[in-house]
């Protein structure tokens, strides 16, 4: 990865961490599972960018947002090991899923919108060796 490219990503990085902690009342630099959150988004926002799309454009970073906070979510519920839910024949109980699944829901939503400046996560090139 080059400088300029390093350097595009930290940016990224840092405007995603600013809109969750924003966005989401997060601490910035006190909660280590959305610092990493937004490292993930940032990575993943950055790897799937169509070479002509901007960075900054607010599209693009809505669904980095999203992104963020959705892995966020999946990062703590990992890591207090709450149940989610659970399921008996026909009598089903969810706690926290529910907020995991709209977080999941606008990710989607949002990364669709912002289609035109994406690649497509199942995109395959193939190349002569």
């Amino acid at each position: 990865m080059q400088r300029a490219e390093k350097e595009g990503l930290r940016a990224l990085e840092r405007e995603l961490r600013y809109r969750m902690s924003r966005l989401h009342s997060l601490k910035a630099g006190e909660d280590v599972p959305a610092d990493l959150a937004a490292r993930l988004a940032a990575e993943r926002l950055f790897a799937r960018r169509r070479s002509d799309s901007v960075l900054t454009d607010e599209c693009l970073l809505a669904a980095g947002e999203a992104e963020a906070y959705y892995q966020y979510l999946l990062l703590t519920e990992l890591q207090e090991g709450t149940v989610t839910s659970f399921k008996a024949g026909d009598v089903s109980y969810s706690t926290v899923g529910n907020a995991v699944e709209r977080a999941r829901q606008r990710r989607d939503l949002l990364a669709a919108q912002a289609g035109d400046l994406l690649r497509d996560p199942a995109e395959f090139v193939f190349r002569r060796v």
